[in-house]
């Protein structure tokens, strides 16, 4: 009797458990701003997001676009909030400059965060989320830097002190630079870190792993 019992518990567990199974899906997760130590892959109901997306009287099928979950804030100034699917494509044979002003998914560089910032003892498996504003050659003299990026900046309502942000960005255009020694061009992205404080970034095109073609709360 005892046997019966708990094989038909385990037959009962065994059936809810592939039910459930076929209702979610597994997502990765992509962080606008730091890295917060919460879960890189998140369940969700599969009916959550619908693989079909309607854009005025244009039907696209997004079965084959991978899609990633947004997790933090520091994007939500600029169109992409916490809690969005994103769907994206890899840069394929697209010129890298159809990226700016586009949403794109870099893979962590954990390497370089262990040498820019040994502080940060975790290493991240997983994503993160940035916008794209430009693309600057590699390796430039510290006086074409600032031009171009002051010239940046200058039309830059979220900047209001341009020197000292050039400075700033600066000491983090050479690391980059030098870093990626093997490079031509790096790509800037932007974020607000908490949400609300405009920052710069600077990364390898090796690291781009998706643009963001379509999104959805």
């Amino acid at each position: 009797m005892i046997l019966y019992i708990a094989i038909s518990a385990f037959f009962i567990y065994f059936v809810i458990k592939v039910v459930t199974s076929k209702r979610v899906e597994n997502v990765k997760c992509a962080f606008a701003g730091a890295y917060d130590g919460s879960d890189t892959v998140i369940s969700v109901p599969k009916d959550r997001n619908k693989t079909i997306y309607t854009e005025g009287e244009t039907v696209v099928d997004l079965s084959g676009y991978e899609k990633f979950h947004i997790s933090g804030r520091s994007l939500e100034k600029v169109g992409l909030p916490d809690g969005a699917f994103v769907y994206t494509l890899p840069l394929g044979d697209e010129d890298i400059y159809s990226i700016c002003n586009r949403f794109v998914i870099f893979r962590y560089d954990n390497k370089r965060l262990a040498k820019e910032h040994p502080e940060i003892t975790n290493p991240v498996d997983g994503y993160k989320a940035r916008k794209a504003v430009t693309i600057l050659d590699c390796k430039m003299k510290e006086e074409d830097f600032k031009e171009k990026m002051s010239n940046i900046l200058s039309s830059d309502p979220d900047i209001e002190e341009v020197d000292s942000c050039v400075e700033h960005l600066w000491k983090k255009y050479s690391f980059a630079s030098g870093y990626y020694k093997d490079e031509k061009k790096l790509i800037v992205s932007i974020t607000y870190k908490k949400g609300e404080c405009k920052d710069y970034s600077f990364h390898s095109l090796k690291f781009l792993h998706g643009v963001v073609k379509y999104k959805s709360a």
